[in-house]
């Protein structure tokens, strides 16, 4: 027998109710969320992230740790930006995507 999903929790704000003109506008966004827990993007993402971040993180300690000490001090001076430019190339490719998938109809 499979197990169930984690919860997911879909917050709703005053600044969301304020933004929405009419309730069916409010059921839009959440319909629009609950798609993406119905994909399960949510899990996909995350799990995507934690990989990026370790990868990330191996390949700038790695390279800190068995190169010369110029490159080492240089991606010392640069790592911030480094995960950032990684962390976007992985992850912005598919956030297209996601939104689209999130609003199709099932």
């Amino acid at each position: 027998m499979p197990l169930p999903p984690p919860a997911v929790f879909i917050f709703i704000t005053r600044g969301l109710l304020r933004c929405c003109r009419s309730e069916d506008a409010a059921a839009a966004v959440l319909a629009h969320e609950i798609g993406h827990v119905q994909s399960s993007m949510v899990f996909r993402q995350s799990k995507k992230s934690r990989v990026t971040a370790a990868l990330t993180t191996l390949a700038v300690e790695g390279t800190k740790t068995f190169s010369g000490r110029d490159l080492a001090d240089l991606v010392s001076a640069f790592e911030g930006s480094i995960t950032d430019i990684t962390t976007t190339l992985i992850n912005n490719g598919y956030s297209r995507e996601f939104e689209q998938q999130a609003d199709r109809p099932r």
